[in-house]
């Protein structure tokens, strides 16, 4: 099975309308005209990783979020980070796809319910308010705090931030993995009791957040890390090769929380 063909199969999983000519998601080095038999799939592309995947025997790696730093990919020849990657990429013969774009734009945005469906939250998924950004609702009311502590403990985000009410009931949530934007609205409408985000710009949405349950307001922002908050949509598209295609060898490659 060659690369492109792989990935025209992964391109095509619930995105039947999907032709957006900007797209992030592009090949990086190496040839998708390479047969494959081992693919490694992950969060961020660090040095790390990059050196698992080629111990791993990886002909593709597959990466959701920017390889060098920049949405654009610019690769800045002054940066001894970029020419490692890159030199790394050549000798281990890697092939990477970066595929973001095409996940979170299924109908049911398929980075988000797959952290909903690792986070161990019972409830439904009612819509998508925005791109990137998915709309639950609990069976059950409970308050911040005990929301922020059952995905501490489902996703092995220890470390994760509260800011906002943590003490008054709610159910409806905004899963907003990563950083897609449409914090402001989602604080500031009446509907939406708790957010559920990877980073923010804390003197903005925490602070806003703060004093909106100062006022009397039932809002809660929960900030896991980046990586955190998506990494079970990258376990789940490794879950699905496999199972697609027993044929492959299909490994996540944990790339760890970049805050210690």
């Amino acid at each position: 099975m060659k690369i492109k063909d792989l990935i025209c199969d992964i391109c095509h999983w619930n995105n039947l309308n999907f032709n957006n000519p900007d797209t992030v998601d592009k090949y990086h080095f190496g040839n998708p005209d390479n047969e494959v038999t081992r693919v490694a799939v992950t969060m961020f592309a660090s040095i790390e990783v990059i050196k698992k995947a080629i111990d791993f025997g990886a002909e593709l790696l597959i990466v959701h979020e920017p390889i060098f730093n920049s949405n654009e990919e610019k690769i800045n020849p002054d940066n001894p980070v970029h020419q490692e990657k890159i030199r790394l990429i050549n000798e281990g013969n890697l092939t990477l796809f970066r595929y973001h774009d095409h996940p979170h734009c299924m109908q049911d945005d398929f980075i988000d319910n797959a952290t909903i469906k690792y986070s161990g939250l019972k409830g439904r998924v009612i819509g998508k308010p925005f791109w990137a950004v998915t709309a639950f609702e609990l069976d059950e009311p409970m308050n911040g705090a005990e929301v922020r502590n059952v995905l501490a403990d489902k996703l092995n985000a220890s470390w994760s931030r509260i800011a906002g009410s943590t003490d008054t009931k709610g159910k409806n949530i905004a899963f907003a993995c990563g950083t897609p934007g449409h914090i402001m609205e989602l604080l500031l409408d009446d509907h939406t009791d708790f957010i559920v985000t990877g980073e923010i710009c804390e003197w903005i949405y925490g602070e806003l957040a703060r004093d909106l349950a100062a006022i009397g307001k039932n809002k809660a922002i929960i900030v896991m890390g980046h990586c955190r908050s998506e990494y079970a949509g990258m376990i789940e598209v490794s879950n699905l090769l496999q199972e697609k295609f027993p044929q492959l060898v299909v490994k996540h490659i944990e790339s760890k929380d970049v805050y210690r």
